[in-house]
């Protein structure tokens, strides 16, 4: 309608002795939409749906919103810090240069997602999916990724993945070219047809792992490692 405003939508507080969303406190971000850019009206809360909700430089820091859907979300420059993002699906959503240090995102969903240049610094992503995945430049050090799965996804551009515990992970058919994984733990990971051009796995834990049918120009390898013998193609 010409000439006409639509005002922001707001739902009615609770008190916060009764919802563990307000545990923090954070002012009117747990119980109130974001106006006209938030159309589906969901809540900051556990098991919680935010389709397409813009959640751009917000700060959602140490909230329990696991089991939710925000799936085609807009989470650039957000703050997801220390939040518990478990069972959460964030398919198809821009995260990226986002805050998600110390976070716990266990079974979680992170498939066809924009993830550049984003922190996942010892946050715990054990058994999540992150298949198909932009993950350029992000940093990962010290995270726990057991079981992750990042087949197919894009982790080149100097990611990080320092220290980090990558046992029996999903790196099928990555880009993981100038990608660090020094001292990570790669036990019985599968890196098959991959590429790693320059990748650094000085003092990684190589064990069981396969590079089949791997290439890469210049990389760096742990002494001793034989990666003919785990299947990596000579380049």
């Amino acid at each position: 309608m010409t000439g006409s405003t639509v005002a922001p939508v707001t739902s009615t507080p609770k008190p916060a002795s009764t919802s563990p969303a307000l545990k923090w406190q954070l002012p009117d971000i747990a119980t109130t939409t974001f106006g006209i850019e938030n159309k589906s009206g969901c809540l900051l809360e556990p098991g919680t749906t935010c389709f397409s909700v813009n959640f751009v430089e917000k700060s959602l820091a140490e909230m329990d919103l696991s089991d939710s859907d925000f799936s085609d979300s807009f989470f650039t420059y957000a703050d997801l810090s220390k939040s518990i993002l478990d069972r959460t699906t964030f398919t198809g959503a821009m995260a990226n240069q986002a805050d998600f240090s110390g976070a716990s995102l266990q079974n979680a969903t992170l498939s066809r997602t924009n993830l550049v240049l984003s922190s996942f610094v010892e946050a715990n992503l054990t058994n999540a999916l992150l298949k198909d995945s932009l993950i350029g430049g992000s940093d990962f050090s010290n995270a726990v990724l057991n079981d992750t799965d990042f087949h197919r996804s894009d982790i080149s551009s100097q990611a990080k993945f320092d220290g980090a515990s990558l046992i029996n992970a999903q790196l099928d058919e990555v880009n993981a070219s100038t990608t660090s994984f020094k001292g990570a733990n790669l036990t019985g990971a599968s890196i098959r047809s991959s590429l790693l051009h320059y990748a650094d796995f000085t003092n990684a834990i190589l064990t069981d792992v396969s590079f089949e049918d791997s290439i890469g120009f210049d990389v760096l390898w742990p002494t001793g490692f034989d990666p003919i013998a785990a299947g990596f193609l000579e380049s």
